[in-house]
């Protein structure tokens, strides 16, 4: 997924619901990245997204995370 997704450096919404994803840590690249859904994936470890700092919203197993909130999982 990651040579993929170094073609995608301007994307600023990611919809990744309802996929097998496992870890995150591919996302890194995408700085401009603003919303990022991952409900029912099998993630479990989102602290590689600590890098995305122009993440607005986040959703992870139906709960929605602001930025604000993101900055106290870190």
């Amino acid at each position: 997924m990651s040579s993929l997704l170094k073609g995608l450096k301007k994307l600023e919404s990611l919809n990744l619901w309802n996929t097998s994803v496992s870890e995150v840590s591919s996302l890194r690249g995408l700085r401009n990245l603003r919303v990022l859904i991952l409900n029912r994936t099998k993630v479990s470890d989102i602290s590689p997204l600590c890098d995305l700092k122009k993440l607005e919203k986040l959703w992870v197993g139906g709960l929605t995370w602001g930025c604000e909130c993101l900055y106290f999982l870190f």
